[in-house]
């Protein structure tokens, strides 16, 4: 769609949440601006375009370990890659800054409106990426985009092959697609790396999370320095695992006969308890690691860890299926849990070759199934209707002993 920066019906916004930063609301003037931005002419950059409009993309990268690195590296590839100039808008301070890549635009103080640095740079530019600010959830940003007649062309999320920034990407896609599921299409992954074999990787997982869990196949593009050449014949991502690391798999992933597993992942609209598998813990003890495998029916533990979240166990039903449970009781779990199940998921899919390789009821592409265990429902109530299947535990005591079990928020 091409843009002209233009005045649009401010009821057409009415609906934008308040973000943690105040700064965010500036954004709103990209849409809403009404005055007409001062025609400038920089003659070292050939003066304005003659096209109508530009391409505007919105770029998400503030939850990125490294933002202003990736989103460089970002601009770098896309000015080369399309052979033309490239406008970038960034928030500073009390307003905002434009310039065409590779060179700062002279607009002398900061533009207290977005609209109006936007309009600088895509009257020279076709295309106009703006990097948003930080805020907590992207998604409410993105909603208030619902019903505008001229909305932005895409929403590239950024990424870059680390695992903490592969996760971090996801629950930036996924709160798009919770509170504004209308502009989910306009996603894009924009990965960021110096080695196209990992990149292809990770931008392969993000991908597929997205298409399963989330029912949208989200395009992407990967980001490589200048320098770096592509290879000339690059393996498939799923014949290049990770080299593995044995005192994860110590105990390996062999176990005794399993029972029947009644945990199916399905929607999620309506909620009730599911039958209650009681656990058998020490006495007064909290349950945590296996003890909350216990209360999953069918689910015996292997002897697999997960460096990154190591409060999470494992655990394999006989129907092949691998499943990752974290959790606690008496107030030991927290939302926070539901990111350390996101990266036990990670870590399978990255070692998929080697744990199909020691055992062998594990498929081809082994499926982990996420549990979160809570005793509570405060705590597991805003997570519904996620992909993590939601355990709400309850302690009883028996002859002045404590014994936990757990039910199942299912439909």
């Amino acid at each position: 769609m091409e843009h002209e920066i233009k005045g649009i019906e401010r009821s057409a916004f009415s609906r934008l949440e308040a973000v943690r930063e105040a700064d965010c609301d500036a954004l709103v003037d990209l849409f809403l601006g009404d005055a007409q931005p001062v025609r400038r002419v920089d003659p070292d950059l050939g003066g304005p375009t003659d096209q109508g409009g530009s391409r505007l993309e919105l770029v998400v990268a503030a939850h990125l370990d490294e933002p202003e690195s990736a989103f460089e590296q970002f601009c770098t590839s896309i000015a080369s890659r399309a052979g033309q100039s490239l406008g970038c808008v960034r928030h500073a301070g009390a307003g905002w800054v434009a310039w065409v890549h590779g060179r700062r635009l002279a607009l002398g103080d900061r533009c207290a409106s977005i609209a109006t640095a936007v309009s600088d740079v895509a009257r020279r530019c076709p295309r106009v990426v703006v990097l948003l600010p930080r805020q907590d959830e992207v998604g409410r940003l993105v909603a208030g985009l619902d019903g505008l007649s001229d909305p932005p062309d895409a929403i590239v999320v950024l990424s870059t092959t680390r695992e903490s920034d592969v996760v971090a990407s996801y629950r930036q896609i996924k709160s798009i697609a919770a509170l504004s599921p209308r502009r989910l299409h306009l996603v894009e992954i924009g990965m960021i790396a110096d080695d196209e074999v990992a990149a292809q990787s990770a931008l392969t997982r993000l991908r597929d999370t997205s298409d399963r869990f989330l029912g949208e196949a989200v395009s992407g593009t990967i980001h490589l320095p200048p320098q770096v050449g592509r290879p000339a014949t690059p393996a498939p991502a799923s014949d290049l695992p990770d080299a593995p690391d044995h005192s994860m798999l110590r105990n390996g992933l062999s176990g005794e006969n399993h029972r029947e597993s009644s945990n199916q992942a399905s929607p999620r609209e309506d909620v009730k308890p599911a039958p209650v598998a009681v656990a058998a813990p020490a006495p007064d003890a909290r349950p945590s690691g296996r003890d909350l495998l216990a209360m999953l029916p069918g689910v015996e533990p292997v002897g697999l860890r997960c460096p990154e979240a190591p409060g999470v166990a494992f655990g394999v039903d006989r129907q092949g299926r691998l499943h990752a449970v974290s959790g606690g009781v008496d107030g030991a779990c927290s939302p926070d849990m539901e990111r350390s199940l996101m990266l036990a998921e990670a870590f399978v899919a990255r070692h998929a070759v080697v744990l199909c390789a020691v055992d062998h009821r594990l498929g081809n592409q082994p499926e982990v199934h996420l549990h979160l265990v809570s005793d509570r429902y405060g705590v597991l109530a805003p997570l519904i209707g996620g992909h993590v299947h939601l355990h709400l535990a309850i302690g009883v005591d028996v002859a002045g002993q404590r014994h936990w079990g757990a039910s199942e928020l299912s439909v």
